[in-house]
């Protein structure tokens, strides 16, 4: 697993990203409304609806305290949350990737590549099966599709519409995740200098320490050996053989 520093700052920060990115898609989704669209047919719109739902949800439990199989449960949570709509057509890349992201924060790093790779396989095949039915629809729907191409202000407005959705999407996620990192890296520079002030103190403390006992044992020791020295000085005069004791 990630040493994770503040798992606190950390849920918070990825928090906001997922709302952001949830609130930019919908407001997408309101916006591209239209009968040309595939997303606004009734099943489609229910499922999208339900997978935000879902998602806003699971965005309140991040688990990166809880146990492992707890966190292995929310992330095959979130690939089905954008499994399941894929296979009706219904697309939501950046959260795809975004799950990627989390599962680096609550996963270890065999199983994040693991994860990675599985993701990458099902979500191509989900889209190849999900095409027929896209393609079916615009087939069916290809004499209006082809009646708003003439309408030029309505294709500049959505396509700004739309550029202008996946570039907030996208760079609230980058910024807000390069965040996290720097984040991270600042609270582990100070983990750094906290940790060498510990060290710096406990060798000023075992300093002391010793100070301590040699004033108490050795000091004893040579203040005692001084007096029998002086003793014997006096002795050597008067009896030297009492003298010789002494020393």
């Amino acid at each position: 697993d990630f040493n994770l520093k503040h798992p606190s700052s950390i849920r918070r920060t990825i928090s906001y990203v997922e709302w952001s990115i949830l609130t930019v898609y919908f407001l997408l989704f309101l916006l591209n409304r239209s009968e040309t669209n595939y997303s606004s047919l009734p099943i489609p719109t229910y499922v999208r609806l339900a997978q935000l739902i879902t998602l806003a949800a699971l965005s309140f439990l991040f688990p990166i305290n809880r146990p492992i199989w707890q966190r292995r449960a929310y992330i095959l949570l979130e690939i089905l949350a954008i499994m399941i709509p894929a296979s009706f057509g219904i697309y939501f890349h950046i959260s795809l990737y975004f799950i990627l992201v989390k599962s680096c924060f609550l996963l270890k790093r065999k199983e994040v590549v693991f994860t990675t790779i599985v993701l990458g396989i099902v979500w191509n095949f989900i889209i190849a099966f999900s095409l027929p039915r896209l393609i079916e629809f615009n087939r069916a729907n290809l004499t209006q599709i082809i009646a708003t191409l003439d309408n030029t202000n309505l294709i500049i407005s959505r396509t700004m519409i739309e550029n202008t959705g996946d570039y907030l999407t996208v760079s609230i996620f980058v910024l807000l995740f390069c965040f996290v990192i720097v984040a991270e890296q600042k609270s582990r520079q100070k983990a750094e200098a906290l940790t060498q002030q510990i060290e710096t103190l406990a060798a000023s403390l075992e300093r002391s320490r010793i100070a301590r006992e040699i004033h108490d044992s050795l000091g004893h020791s040579l203040t005692t050996l001084d007096i029998q020295l002086e003793l014997a000085q006096r002795l050597y005069d008067k009896d030297p053989n009492k003298a010789v004791d002494s020393l």
